[in-house]
């Protein structure tokens, strides 16, 4: 585990970062209920479904088998593709699927079923500097903190640019030994030690530039003569250039599908992630125990990882509250 420095620092800088007004996690579009938005009984959506887990000391793949017994008995369906999208492990129990509204009601209607909320399309949000935040390298408390030297930052966003100048590992140390996930990218190092793609293909590439902004923004490495052609040349850094990477990809160009975060947040879980970033938002809120991410989001806190969303790009703007 990251040094303890490290954990309390560097989370307080991207709270910072990603939001003028940090907020415990993302916000969500409402849902009233189970079967809001679902009107025709024959199409197909995406649900996230919570459901009891089952016995304790289940493996993956018993969790699976466990969760298509929720499943109508075809677990294809009428277009060819998988009715199973996603399992999750650690962020609840549960999975996404893609049901009809009178599927869907007959998996409620199963022993072990706990609630179920429609898949959901999210937006991209973005972030200030570290010079917003007046840090100096090689004073104060940035270098007293080591850059963030040893944490782990998990993001999920659209990808990541791995060639990017700013994902060069120099000076920056082996991935801690607790570290499980895999890295699909075209360059992998101490820098990037993990990229993953939840979109439904295998690519962890950024088609977008949002993700490859996000990460870089919270931990890329020094990059000296940084310029826009040629204007404005100084080094440019992250806020935790000695820190490591991992890229969980959730969103597209189209947006972020609540069913991909949810996924991507259980494999940070799983990973051994220290911080998880979430630069997306939605435009309406909902209270957080009808929020699949929020629930998430409460799973991974519970295990040690600190957890910073954006609150919006939107604002300030006047509001009258009633007392």
């Amino acid at each position: 585990m990251a040094s303890l420095t490290n954990l309390i620092v560097l989370p307080l800088l991207l709270l910072a970062t990603f939001s003028p007004t940090p907020s415990l996690c993302y916000v969500s579009p409402s849902a009233a209920g189970v079967h809001e938005g679902a009107t025709q009984t024959s199409a197909y959506r995406t649900y996230i479904v919570l459901v009891k887990p089952p016995p304790s000391g289940t493996n993956e793949e018993g969790h699976r088998r466990w969760y298509e017994t929720f499943l109508p008995s075809s677990h294809i369906g009428e277009s060819g593709e998988p009715r199973l999208l996603h399992s999750y492990i650690e962020v609840f129990s549960g999975f996404a699927a893609r049901l009809t509204e009178a599927e869907l009601d007959a998996v409620t209607k199963k022993p072990g079923f706990v609630r179920a909320f429609p898949d959901r399309t999210l937006q991209l949000m973005t972030t200030h500097t570290p010079e917003f935040l007046g840090l100096r390298n090689g004073t104060g408390f940035w270098s007293d903190a080591g850059y963030g030297k040893g944490v782990v930052i998990g993001l999920l966003d659209t990808g990541i640019y791995a060639t990017h100048p700013s994902f060069d590992d120099h000076g920056v140390q082996s991935p801690p030994t607790r570290w499980k996930s895999s890295c699909k990218a075209v360059r992998c190092n101490n820098k990037l030690i993990g990229a993953n793609s939840f979109t439904g293909d295998n690519d962890s590439y950024d088609y977008v530039g949002h993700g490859t902004h996000t990460s870089s923004t919270a931990a890329g490495n020094f990059v000296t003569d940084a310029s826009d052609h040629g204007v404005g040349t100084g080094t440019a850094s992250g806020i935790a250039p000695g820190a490591h990477i991992a890229m969980y990809k959730v969103c597209t160009a189209e947006g972020c599908e609540e069913s991909a975060v949810v996924a991507g947040l259980d494999a940070a879980i799983k990973d051994g992630v220290d911080v998880l970033s979430l630069s997306l938002s939605s435009l309406t809120g909902v209270s957080f125990n009808k929020d699949p991410i929020a629930i998430g989001a409460f799973s991974a806190i519970s295990k040690g990882i600190i957890v910073v969303c954006a609150a919006g790009n939107k604002g300030p703007t006047p509001r009258h509250w009633k007392k």
